[in-house]
Formats: structure tokens, C-alpha cells, sequence
């Protein structure tokens, strides 16, 4: 009977590696699909029956092989890593895109950036000083002006957009983590009935993973191994996907950027909420970017404008209404360059000429004629007043250059971070077509060697039935 289980044993030895080759070839054949892992079949030898009695004759080799399952080769230590250097990465990135989105609207240095037209201004004012008689040169100053306060309008503008902007892109990737945590708990529900079932789930879970770093990537949530081959995703405390049901976010912001206030703590207005109640805690990825920029850059950049508004006003707005223009009374004017009146608080929006004609400038010293343009000289002075609008200006135009390059070199690090745990994770769980290459090798040597025998023992039964002995002779 032991050459009928040398045949079953290069059967069990057939069939295992048949399966193995197939593994194999299946690897290679994924070699460059994104996200796949690689995988093994695990070879276990059978073992030898016992003894069922007293003269019973036991075997004294084991049954043969099998293959007890397909291992996923991943790491789940690597997983996390690139999960947890994805999801830095995604926010340090989304700031920094944000800031330099700020600063590009500054268009600092250059002939379109506020200070090029304070500039402009000052030296409009210094040629009224001197040459107060002219017509010409007042009209300048109303021109020049005009310009200062439309580039603060402007640019006040512009951030507001790039808010508005950013409060869309905030929105359409909410919807983009519902629909994920959704696809995340169908693959779940697929998962749990492979494995119980006794099946192989791998495909699955590979895809499964990739969503899941999506996710990670977008809100910085963590992620809990669960029974049966699934896995948790949690926002905060709170479960975004728990088994075969998944949540949904909610944004929460104003449809404007007016109101916020970069100020405030804390200084939340935009955040999240639970589709199913209650708040939502983003700690990462570029969602909580999004969110920060919502709450703190772009209202703090708009913030920038406001102030340089009020030191405009503010200063010139002093000496302006102290001086005298030529059709005037040798008292002061009391008349503002530039409104609202006091009593309203400046901002870039509400900022406007309130001179409107050129005799209106008040570009003389009471008492000193009305030809006189000692008042005009000590405007154009303003320009380089430590506390004046170009100095607040400068030091916005600073700050923010400082944050876009700390920003950048943060982001940078972090992207190379995330590529080095991207290129460890693909060093352990991606083909090597080098080493598949040798393991079809050792594969195809162990079939063949257990048709061989087959072949051997198909050929001794030959012999013992067909050539030995007299009987049927």
C-alpha cells in the first residue's frame, strides 16, 4: 500500500504547487498595479496518519503538502507610517499652497503692489508742495489716490474670494470623504463574507486600503483593526466607519468670509459636524488645512488690508483736515481725505475719496496763503512715519514671505518623509519581478519534481503487476 501513498503524497504535492504557481503568476502579473500587495501561498506538510491498532502498520513519512492560505505580504507598521506621513503631509502642503496664494495676490515687489502705488501717491502730494499753484498736480493726487484705495479694495477682494474658494474646495472634498467612508464599509461588508466564508479576501483588502489612505490623506483619521478582516475609521473619538456602516460629515462654515474673525478664541467659525449629530474633529490632512485657512490665513490676510486702511485714513486723514485749500477761510478745513468719517470704523471695503475736486485738497498752512504747500509736504511725509501705511504694509508683506517659505520648507520635508515610508511600504509589500522570477523557478522544479514521482511510482506498479509472476500465463 505505500507506493498508493507515494501517489497521493505527489498529488497533495501537484496540486499544492499549482496553487503556489498560480500566486506567483498572479503576482507578476500585478507587478505595476498601484496599491496591490504581494502574495504567498503557504505550504504546511501534512501529517502522517497515526496508527489505528495494535498490527496496524503506520507510515513512516508524513501525507504530503497543502496549502493552508494566501498571506498577504504588508506590513501593518509601514501602513500606519505612510497613512500617518500621507495625512501630515496633505495638511503642511494645503498651507503652504494657501499662503503662497496670498502672497501671489500681494504682487510684492512689482508696479502693481500697494506699495509701488503708495509710493506713487507720496510723490504726487511732494509735487503738490512744491508746485501748489497747479492744477495738474492736484488732479495727480486724486488719481494716485484713487489708485491706493482701489488696490486695497481690490486685494481685500481678492482674499475674500480665495476664501470663497477654498469654502467650495472644502465642501466638495467632504463630499468626497462621505463617498469614501461609504466605499470603505461596502468593502468591509465584502471582506467579512470572504473570510468567513473561508475564502481569500486580499484584492479586496488592497482595495480597501487605498480609500482607507485616501481618507487618512483627507482628514488625518486613525485607523483600528476590527474581527473578520475589517477596519475602523475614527475622526477624534467618534467613529466615521465602524464595521459595515459608515457616517457622514457636514461642513460648517458662513457663505461669506465677513464675520470671521481671525482674532477670536478660539477662532473657529468654519468646522464639522456629524451628519448624525454633534461635532466632528478633523486633525489633519487637508481638510483641517482647508479649515485653517478658512479660520486663520485668509482672514488674517484680509485683516492685513484692514489695517493698512486704517493707518491710511487715520494719518493722512489728521494732517488733511488741519490744513487749508485755496478757496478756504485761513481756519483749518476739518475736511477728511479719505472716509468714513471717524465715528465708523475703517475698513478696505468701506474705504473711498472724500475729496472728490482738486480745490478741495487742503495742501496749505492755515494762515500761510493759498498758495502755500507746507501741508502737502507734511502728508507726503507719511510715507516713511514709522506707524504710517507703508510701514504697516512692508511688515505684512514680510510676515507673509516669512510664512510662505517656513511653510514651503515644512511641506517639502514632509513630502520626502511620505516618499521615503511610500518606498519602504513598496520595498515590503510590492513584486519584486527579480525575486518572482526565482520563485517560479523553485516552483516549477517542484512540480516537475513531483511528476517525476508520479512518473517513478506509475512505473515500479507497472512492473509489479505486468512483469512479475507466472499467474495468467
Amino acid at each position: 500500500m505505500s507506493s498508493f501513498g507515494s501517489i497521493s503524497t505527489a498529488l497533495t504535492a501537484l496540486q499544492a504547487h499549482r496553487r503556489a504557481l498560480d500566486v506567483t503568476g498572479n503576482n507578476i502579473a500585478n507587478a505595476n498595479t498601484a496599491g496591490y500587495t504581494r502574495q504567498r501561498a503557504e505550504l504546511t506538510s501534512r501529517v502522517a496518519p497515526g496508527v489505528q491498532s495494535l498490527h496496524a502498520a503506520s507510515r513512516l513519512t508524513g501525507n504530503g503538502v497543502e496549502v493552508t492560505g494566501t498571506s498577504r505580504l504588508g506590513d501593518a507598521f509601514l501602513d500606519a507610517r505612510v497613512r500617518s506621513q500621507t495625512s501630515l503631509s496633505a495638511e503642511l502642503t494645503g498651507r503652504a499652497q494657501t499662503l503662497a496664494a496670498v502672497e501671489d495676490l500681494m504682487a510684492e515687489p512689482g508696479e502693481q503692489g500697494l506699495g509701488a502705488q503708495l509710493q506713487k501717491m507720496w510723490a504726487a502730494w511732494s509735487d503738490v508742495a512744491a508746485h501748489p499753484e497747479q492744477d495738474s498736480a492736484r488732479r495727480v493726487v486724486l488719481q494716485t489716490s484713487q489708485a491706493v484705495v482701489d488696490r486695497i479694495r481690490s486685494g481685500h477682494a481678492a482674499v475674500a474670494s480665495l476664501w470663497g474658494q477654498q469654502r467650495d474646495q472644502a465642501g466638495a472634498t467632504v463630499t468626497e470623504v462621505n463617498e469614501t467612508a461609504a466605499s470603505v464599509a461596502d468593502l468591509n461588508e465584502q471582506v467579512r463574507a470572504a473570510v468567513t466564508n473561508g475564502g481569500s479576501a486580499n484584492e479586496l483588502m488592497d482595495q480597501r486600503d487605498q480609500l482607507v489612505t485616501r481618507l487618512v490623506e483627507l482628514t488625518g483619521a486613525s485607523v483600528l483593526a476590527g474581527r473578520d478582516g475589517v477596519v475602523d475609521v475614527y475622526l477624534g473619538g467618534s467613529a466615521l466607519v465602524r464595521g459595515t456602516t459608515a457616517d457622514a460629515v457636514v461642513l460648517t462654515a458662513p457663505t461669506q468670509m465677513s464675520g470671521v474673525d481671525a482674532s477670536a478664541t478660539p477662532p473657529a467659525v468654519a468646522g464639522f459636524a456629524w451628519a448624525s449629530g454633534g461635532a466632528a474633529t478633523v486633525s489633519g490632512g487637508s481638510l483641517k488645512a482647508s479649515v485653517d485657512a478658512l479660520n486663520t490665513v485668509l482672514p488674517g490676510a484680509a485683516g492685513e488690508y484692514d489695517r493698512v486702511a486704517r493707518a491710511l485714513a487715520g494719518r493722512v486723514n489728521a494732517v488733511h483736515e488741519q490744513g487749508r485749500g485755496p478757496n478756504d477761510p485761513d481756519a483749518p478745513a476739518l475736511r477728511p481725505f479719505l472716509s468714513p468719517s471717524p465715528s465708523t470704523a475703517v475698513t478696505a471695503e468701506n474705504l473711498r475719496l472724500a475729496v472728490t475736486s482738486p480745490g478741495e485738497l487742503a495742501a496749505a498752512v492755515p494762515g500761510q496763503g493759498a498758495q502755500d504747500g507746507k501741508n502737502a509736504a507734511a502728508i507726503a511725509r507719511v510715507g516713511v512715519a514709522l506707524d504710517g501705511p507703508d510701514a504697516v504694509w512692508r511688515a505684512s508683506v514680510v510676515a507673509t514671505g516669512v510664512d510662505v517659505q517656513a511653510a514651503q520648507r515644512r511641506a517639502d520635508v514632509a513630502q520626502q518623509s511620505m516618499a521615503a515610508a511610500v518606498g519602504d511600504q513598496v520595498s515590503a509589500a510590492g513584486v519584486s519581478l527579480d525575486e518572482e522570477t526565482a520563485n517560479l523557478l523553485v516552483i516549477q522544479r517542484a512540480y516537475e519534481g513531483a511528476a517525476r514521482v508520479l512518473t517513478a511510482v506509475d512505473q515500479a506498479l507497472d512492473t509489479l503487476i505486468n512483469r512479475t509472476g507466472l499467474v495468467g500465463r
